[in-house]
């Protein structure tokens, strides 16, 4: 939990420095959402450390959750990779599921309905309301 605390972290830093949460005209600026997410991302994260290491009985150094750890960040990597080659919606939808079918074991029809439909909802409110421009894939694909 820790390494994703500070892989959160390190997200947070990275969207207030490079990014302007407003334009210069006074619009919303390309840092908007990322600065709303890293904020939320390190309280949650945070809140869940916290509660994590008041739960902790023993005093291991090192957390036995470090493969769910390798594999998240595996995840965002297979991510960043198939929103490259396969475009937005299909990179999300395929990290989504893994992510869910492995995370979420058992829950096959809610998995296979968030990790659909979430996706879908994603897209079309940053592609079509927001007017967000997102990887198109190699093949062009429009979604």
């Amino acid at each position: 939990m820790t390494a994703v605390l500070l892989l959160s972290v390190f997200y947070a830093v990275l969207a207030f420095a490079d990014l302007n949460f407003l334009s210069s005209r006074g619009r919303i600026g390309p840092g908007f959402f990322p600065q709303i997410i890293a904020v939320a991302l390190v309280a949650f994260v945070l809140h869940a450390t916290v509660v994590e290491f008041r739960r902790r009985h023993t005093d291991d150094a090192i957390s036995m959750d470090w493969p769910v750890t390798l594999f998240v960040v595996a995840m965002v990597a297979l991510l960043i990779i198939a929103s490259h080659f396969l475009g937005a919606l299909p990179g999300m939808v395929l990290f989504m599921l893994l992510a869910l079918f492995v995370l979420n074991r058992g829950r096959h029809v809610t998995n296979l309905l968030v990790g659909l439909l979430l996706p879908i909802g994603l897209f079309t409110l940053f592609r079509h309301t927001l007017n967000a421009a997102l990887p198109p894939g190699m093949l062009g694909l429009p979604f």
